[in-house]
């Protein structure tokens, strides 16, 4: 007899998810059973992530979305309800922080421009799909929202005004969005990642040149990658969790902690 994984019959959807922790997201709510719409701005590889938990034997589908727009993700969730008819979780995690000319500088030469695409992005994007997914989980009898904050809003590191303004903005957004979304039984919480070996950090010399410098910050010795952060979701989303809302999950190896 097959015992029944614990996301069966239930439909994610991940922002942002085509690599990095996106996409270990998606592989870890696929290994629970779970239906999987991974979405990105880089919409081939969305539909190869896709194609590769298929072929694991998972159900998923590769969307191409911008979520800074609303009409783009308005499509996006149309095609979730098409595919799957219903949706359970939502994994706000798209975000842009090192896809600018010049990410780490003073914050009086990061121009207008910069800064309203970071915030178009990271938080209007959160705006968006929390609001598109409110009425798809409101029917489904309930769900659960996942944002995605930093460890560093705690902090206040120099160099990156927008990114971690935006970031600090979530998690300000979560805690609102709790109070208002639990009359419908939506859990809404944050996870805060610190410093993660994703394929973007691991591509950077400027991330990777504070790499030392965070590891002896850290009370546990060593790299965190991708899928140390994929638990705290997974739980996040699980029955077990069904009386946290509103609430931070800080994965860090205790470099901070708020």
């Amino acid at each position: 007899m097959t015992t029944p994984k614990r996301f069966e019959d239930r439909v994610a959807v991940v922002t942002g998810g085509a690599r990095g922790i996106g996409k270990a997201y998606c592989q870890g709510f696929a290994r629970e059973g779970a239906a999987v719409a991974v979405a990105d701005v880089l919409k081939d590889q969305a539909r190869e992530v896709a194609e590769e938990l298929n072929q694991n034997g998972a159900r998923a589908i590769g969307i191409g979305v911008d979520v800074s727009d609303e009409r783009s993700v308005d499509e996006m969730f149309q095609r979730i309800e098409a595919e799957f008819g219903h949706l359970d979780f939502l994994v706000n995690n798209a975000a842009i922080m090192l896809d600018v000319d010049v990410p780490f500088k003073p914050f009086w030469e990061t121009s207008l421009a910069e800064w309203n695409r970071i915030m178009s992005v990271n938080v209007t994007g959160v705006f968006l799909c929390c609001r598109r997914a409110k009425p798809i989980m409101e029917r489904r009898g309930g769900g659960r929202i996942v944002n995605i904050s930093s460890d560093a809003i705690w902090k206040g590191y120099e160099s990156q005004l927008a990114y971690f303004s935006s970031k600090g903005a979530v998690a300000v957004m979560t805690r609102s969005l709790a109070r208002e979304l639990g009359p419908f039984q939506i859990n809404v919480n944050n996870v805060s990642p610190g410093y993660t070996l994703s394929e973007a950090v691991l591509h950077s010399p400027e991330m990777q040149s504070v790499r030392e410098s965070v590891l002896k910050s850290c009370c546990i010795k060593r790299d965190q990658n991708p899928q140390d952060v994929v638990g705290a979701a997974l739980f996040l989303c699980g029955p077990e969790s069904a009386c946290i809302t509103g609430q931070s999950i800080v994965v860090n190896c205790g470099a901070i902690m708020p």
